[in-house]
This record gives structure tokens, sequence and C-alpha cells, in this order.
């Protein structure tokens, strides 16, 4: 049963005047969701993109892409970037489905190589 949080005092209530049969709710922050990884070439997720956001660890800034899988499922990768610009160019739109493939490692001259990604976007039948 969800409660609902309430003041000592009972004055100004503004809780009491909501009609709670005639409210509806929108989600406006989802749960985390899995982490995909792509640490085998060849490996391959295919989801339906539901957007970005920013996060920080240790302060350094970095991307996170989420999706949702079967069954509404969610899941979300670290965009790196090559993902991430990949995104951004090829103008992704949230609700589009796609399918991230790791096809490679680059040598970059660092002491790890950069992971290649290859991103498609299924086109739905009109």
């Amino acid at each position: 049963m969800t409660e609902l949080a309430r003041p000592d005092s009972t004055e100004n209530d503004v809780l009491a005047e909501v009609d709670w049969d005639k409210v509806s709710w929108d989600t406006v922050i989802q749960e985390t969701g899995d982490q995909i990884v792509f640490d085998t070439v060849g490996d391959q997720f295919v989801g339906l993109y539901t957007g970005t956001r920013q996060a920080e660890n240790e302060g350094e800034k970095f991307t996170i892409l989420t999706f949702m899988g079967p069954g509404g499922k969610r899941y979300q990768t670290n965009a790196g970037w090559k993902l991430e610009s990949g995104f951004l160019d090829a103008d992704i739109k949230r609700g589009d489905i796609v399918r991230v493939t790791y096809v490679q490692d680059v040598d970059t001259g660092r002491p790890s190589p950069m992971k290649d990604f290859r991103v498609e976007v299924a086109r739905r039948p009109e």
C-alpha cells in the first residue's frame, strides 16, 4: 500500500483537496538499467533507444545511453566517444529501434584499444 507523507498539522493540507481517483502519473526519472557490456568482438544488443543521461565519476564526466529491451526491461551502457558521436551524428531519436554491434578494436597508441561499433536503426514499414 502506498502511504502519503503527511505533515503534523492538518491546517492548509493541500493533499486533502486532491481527488486521488482522478490523479494520473507521468514518470520523469526511470530506474537504472542493467549494464550492457561489450567485451567480445561480435557482441550485439538490440533494443529501443530511450535517451542519454550524464554521469560523473571522480571528476570525469561521461554519457550513458539508455535502452528498453524485451518485456520492458531497462538497459544502459557507457557511450564512449564512438557511440556518443554516432548517436548524435545519425540523429537517433528516442523510440528508435537500434542494433549496436562491437565490430573491432582500434589501436590508438594508448594502453587500451578503442572499441569500434556499428549502429543500425530499424526502419519500420509505413
